[in-house]
């Protein structure tokens, strides 16, 4: 019988036995552990990028497993069978591609290494061998064109087309074939929140762009051929005469000589029985019932002297694009850019309406600053009344007509409001400040000649009929002129303005961006006397001198100072155009004329900013035109001057921002000047040429009509349906392209 072991014993057993042994052979199994660890890890981390990179990469890959499994091999000779069963198993299937059989043709000996000697002997060799394998694995169209046999034009074009079409789906196809690992390997960590999501964001972004531009630019080639082509048509399917006419026009010196020419090819082109028609194929689109009955109850009102009468009137037709008239596609039936004559009726019958209203009232009730207005209420109860009876008898009459209501319900003059309540309303707001408020004082002692009834009546009419003009010039909008950037394009601008001028059309909101503020300032710092004055060739070529350096100068200071011209320089200079250091209020008060400038904070998150007397009034003019120029390269962005109650002028502090060139966030600031001024009818004078192809109707343009249809038909498509879609589609995704980016 063997006799029991006991505890002493077994402990005995392992501390001088087994735990010398475990501890003496654990530096060998730590080792053998870390080789087989390393061997593992490399493995599938050669396999993660021969996942991620394209075929033609996994040469290097290949031949590096191969390294890695041998020495896993040996490090495994004991033990570490398993692992090198794995390497086996996995490149026994290894892929081979071209570029496998190019190295292994530059590769004579075998050695694994490329000699200048091998790489010489081969080269030729080697340059027909990539050629020939390259068209074969792309699928070169111009290789395929060339094999193929056409017994026609119209085969050869079929094919290039279709060719052509599959570009972008072999592309793709060939990018999700060599890079599909990395591509979702780059999806999932962009959406998995952490670091990784920025770092694949950032490199992502890239790429992205480069396809985006990459699509631009083949999209604007093909936009700019389309143009071209429809340019050309128009061109060829002309008659001579016409031709000669649109190129007189071309050259036209004068707006006069301009619109003979332009009437002559309307009447020649029978656009002109257009203008007489109001039910054509376009009339669905415009309320000419409407406006034919406004039109006449505007004439009946002024013959029979009805004032009141005439407001319920003037009521509907203050409104912007009362039954369609201002579309601009109305606009655009003829050369010489006139709109139906119903239209031209309409607007001068307003007009007139107007200024007798304003007349008759002045005539009944003469303004003399001399006694307290006497109490009214009564009288004013009734005309109320009687206005308000009048307005419901000129809807309901326009009403009759489907059409006429419809257009009434979309500009909401649906007449039943109470004026009364409307008129406290509008003074609650403070509407009186559009419209400077004299109270009318007259001495009614003085007045034998009139009834004391009949004249509180007038009294009251004149009283109703400023707070109609303030009311509808409020509703109505009022017009700017916008002067864009275009560096020294922006001399376009000079001849724009001086035909306004000339036509006495100048609206008194102008604002000026860039090259545009520069003439803007010159506009609203001088009188119209003034203007006549220096705007002449001969007076303006010598000022022109901003660009005066040479380029040597140019480039010595962009180097010193990196921008190619000097501030205070370009300040001097504009000084001229601006009455040297006029502020915005001045201006104002001098001319009559609100001068708006747009421009570009430095800070990368600022909106763009527009300047006038009303924000700005202190801030000196030529600071402010000098900031909107500034381009960054040019001049460097510009801290505002201001000139204080002594007239002396000081740039702003420190703190305060500095400003660029107003062109890069709003050339054009239709939101901001409807937003401070309520304008709604902008003259935009744009002279920046990259944005000129963008502004193309295909329905033709203001004064430049299409000539399908002779102009006149709903489908006048300018070039035909196809190509007009296929422009407007291309010019619009453009538009997104560049929002997105």
């Amino acid at each position: 019988m063997v006799p029991p072991i006991n505890e002493q014993e077994v402990y005995k057993y392992y501390t001088d036995n087994l735990l010398p042994a475990f501890l003496s052979s654990l530096p060998v199994l730590l080792s053998r552990f870390l080789h087989d660890a390393a061997s593992f890890l490399g493995y599938y981390a050669t396999r993660f990028i021969q996942f991620l990179f394209p075929i033609w990469f996994r040469r290097w890959t290949v031949d590096t497993t191969d390294t890695i499994a041998r020495a896993a091999r040996d490090a495994t000779s004991e033990g570490g069978d398993f692992l090198a069963h794995i390497w086996s198993s996995e490149l026994k299937g290894g892929n081979s591609t071209f570029v496998d059989y190019i190295l292994e043709k530059l590769d004579l000996n075998k050695d694994g290494k490329f000699s200048a000697a091998e790489w010489s002997s081969n080269a030729e060799e080697m340059k027909r061998d990539i050629e020939l394998l390259a068209h074969q694995y792309y699928q070169v169209i111009a290789d395929r064109l060339n094999q193929q046999q056409h017994t026609s034009w119209y085969a050869w074009l079929r094919t290039a087309i279709g060719n052509l079409i599959s570009v972008d789906w072999s592309f793709g196809a060939y990018l999700w074939h060599t890079c599909s690992g990395l591509i979702l390997v780059l999806i999932v960590t962009s959406i998995v929140p952490g670091r990784l999501h920025g770092w694949t964001g950032r490199a992502l972004r890239f790429p992205i762009l480069g396809m985006m531009y990459m699509l631009i630019s083949v999209e604007l080639l093909v936009y700019a051929l389309i143009r071209f082509a429809i340019r050309a048509m128009e061109g060829l399917f002309a008659k001579s005469k016409h031709r000669a006419w649109r190129n007189g026009m071309a050259q036209a010196k004068s707006y006069e000589e301009w619109y003979e020419i332009a009437k002559r090819l309307d009447r020649s082109q029978g656009r002109e029985k257009w203008q007489d028609n109001v039910d054509d194929d376009t009339a669905y689109r415009y309320s000419w019932p409407f406006i034919l009955e406004l039109l006449s109850d505007l004439k009946s009102s002024r013959k029979n002297k009805d004032v009141v009468m005439s407001l319920a009137v003037l009521q509907q037709c203050t409104r912007k694009n009362v039954g369609g008239i201002m579309s601009d596609d109305l606009f655009s039936f003829t050369n010489c850019g006139e709109p139906k004559k119903v239209v031209i009726e309409f607007i001068e019958e307003v007009e007139k309406t107007l200024q007798w209203v304003t007349e008759e009232v002045k005539e009944l009730c003469p303004c003399n600053i001399l006694e307290e207005e006497p109490d009214c209420k009564q009288e004013k109860i009734d005309i109320d009344t009687l206005l308000k009876s009048k307005t419901e008898e000129e809807q309901s009459k326009l009403l009759q007509n489907m059409l006429s209501w419809a257009t009434l319900g979309i500009i909401g003059g649906s007449g039943k409001h109470d004026n009364g309540a409307e008129e406290k309303g509008i003074e609650d707001r403070g509407t009186d400040n559009i419209i400077d408020h004299v109270p009318t004082k007259v001495a009614v002692s003085n007045l034998n000649h009139v009834k004391r009834e009949e004249y509180e009546k007038n009294l009251v009419l004149r009283e109703k009929v400023k707070t109609f003009l303030k009311r509808a010039r409020a509703a109505y909008g009022r017009t700017a002129l916008c002067l864009s950037g275009g560096a020294m394009m922006g001399n376009y601008h000079f001849g724009a303005v001086k035909a306004l001028l000339e036509n006495d059309l100048l609206p008194n909101i102008i604002s000026g961006t860039s090259a545009g503020s520069v003439i803007g300032a010159m506009i609203c710092t001088r009188t119209d006397e003034e203007l006549l004055r220096d705007m002449k060739p001969e007076v303006l070529q010598p000022k022109m001198s901003l660009f005066e350096s040479s380029w040597g100068q140019r480039l010595a200071r962009f180097y010193r100072h990196g921008t190619m011209f000097d501030q205070d320089d370009w300040c001097k200079r504009v000084r001229w155009f601006t009455c040297d250091d006029m502020t915005f209020e001045e201006a104002y008060k001098k001319t009559g004329r609100v001068f708006c400038v747009t421009l570009s904070a430095t800070s990368k998150k600022a909106p763009p900013v527009l300047i006038n007397y009303i924000t700005a009034p202190n801030v000196v003019i030529a600071s402010a035109v000098v900031a909107s120029a500034s381009v960054p390269g040019f001049v460097n962005a510009m801290r505002l001057q201001v000139k204080d109650e002594n007239g002396n002028v000081r740039n702003q502090t420190k703190c305060d921002e500095t400003f660029r060139d107003g062109s890069i966030d709003s050339d054009i600031p239709t939101t901001g000047l409807a937003e401070m001024l309520n304008c709604r009818f902008f003259l935009a004078a744009q002279a920046n040429p990259h944005i000129v192809p963008f502004f193309y109707n295909s329905k033709g343009d203001v004064g430049r009509p299409s000539r399908w249809s002779s102009g006149v038909r709903e489908d006048s498509w300018r070039g035909g349906f196809l190509l007009s879609a296929l422009e407007m589609y291309l010019k619009n995704d453009m538009r997104s392209k560049f929002h997105f980016l």
